[in-house]
């Protein structure tokens, strides 16, 4: 029995699969990307810009230790909301820029 044969004698046994899988990546590269993303606006890693803080500091156990990895954009909160806001509003207008319906 040829592949194409099979897909229309069982449809739903090679679709289902390819549905659920499709969906599980989904769902693990918004997970991924949610949490580089929510500590992108505290600091990056030195390492590797792509590593988010707890994959940068894998070696430290506790949390009050320091990372020589780690560097936080500033001390001071009000430059790190800056900095957030920045970041933010750059991704806003990447996304309106995607979507505008002309």
């Amino acid at each position: 029995m040829s592949a194409e044969s099979f897909n229309l004698v069982f449809p739903g046994l090679t679709s289902g699969p390819r549905i659920g899988i499709g969906i599980g990546v989904n769902a693990a590269l918004i997970s991924i990307v949610t949490e580089w993303l929510s500590d992108l606006k505290m600091g990056y890693c030195y390492d590797g810009w792509w590593l988010n803080r707890q994959f940068c500091c894998w070696e430290i156990d506790t949390e009050g230790e320091a990372c020589d990895s780690w560097h936080d954009w500033s001390d001071f909160t009000a430059v790190r909301w800056i900095v957030y806001v920045i970041v933010a509003v750059r991704f806003v207008s990447l996304d309106q820029k995607q979507s505008r319906f002309d």
